[in-house]
């Protein structure tokens, strides 16, 4: 967490005078830091990142590369852990702050998962609307296709953390239909079985990932 701290600072401080370049290279490190982050208390340099973050998402001067990871970086950081989203509810209107994770459907569930325990009146149609977006035939495959391990991982992340955390994420997940995206990418795998050569590193990951969603979706079911 000391690690995490002094980047996290570092971010929030003294990134904005940095050139693009640089300024890449310290969310980069930060998102990778905070991939499955616990927060167990309100550590001192939370505030201030979530308040950076969130300004900086919101700024219409920021690099689309940089938006894209800082989006990363609060999702790391809320997913999880409910100190992180009450700290993001103190620097913003929550529903506004989703609005610029539309571009990033997984992301946006994820975020929705985590701000649907605080408030589940008001985002469980965001949740509900946005698991049919990931779900979607031609995007789940089309991660599938295209071996987006990162994604696939987001998902049966999402998934995963959505039925054992949360008692209404798993009612609104209870809601929509899987079957044909299961269906569809399922045909899609074994027809296409040539392609994933499983002594291919990558592509033993995304497999072991994709029969992990699958399996996660029957336990929806």
């Amino acid at each position: 967490m000391r690690i995490i701290a002094g980047v996290a600072n570092f971010a929030a401080k003294a990134s904005a005078y940095l050139i693009e370049e640089k300024q890449t290279q310290v969310m980069e490190l930060l998102e990778n830091i905070t991939v499955d982050i616990n927060i167990s208390i309100e550590e001192p340099f939370l505030t201030g990142l979530i308040e950076y973050l969130v300004a900086s998402i919101k700024s219409l001067d920021t690099p689309k590369n940089i938006k894209t990871l800082q989006l990363y970086i609060l999702t790391n950081l809320c997913f999880k852990n409910e100190i992180a989203v009450a700290c993001l509810s103190r620097a913003t209107d929550s529903k506004t702050l989703l609005l610029h994770f539309k571009e990033n459907q997984v992301l946006f569930c994820k975020m929705a998962v985590a701000l649907v325990r605080f408030d589940y009146t008001m985002f469980e149609f965001e949740l509900l609307t946005s698991l049919k977006c990931v779900f979607q035939v031609n995007y789940f495959v089309g991660l599938i296709r295209s071996r987006d391990h990162g994604l696939l991982k987001h998902i049966m992340e999402l998934l995963n953390v959505g039925l054992q955390r949360d008692e209404h994420s798993k009612l609104t997940m209870k809601q929509f239909d899987f079957r044909e995206s299961v269906e569809e990418a399922l045909t899609f795998y074994e027809n296409s079985r040539d392609e994933f050569d499983l002594s291919d590193l990558k592509n033993f990951k995304v497999t072991n990932l994709f029969m992990g969603i699958i399996n996660s979706i029957l336990a929806v079911e």
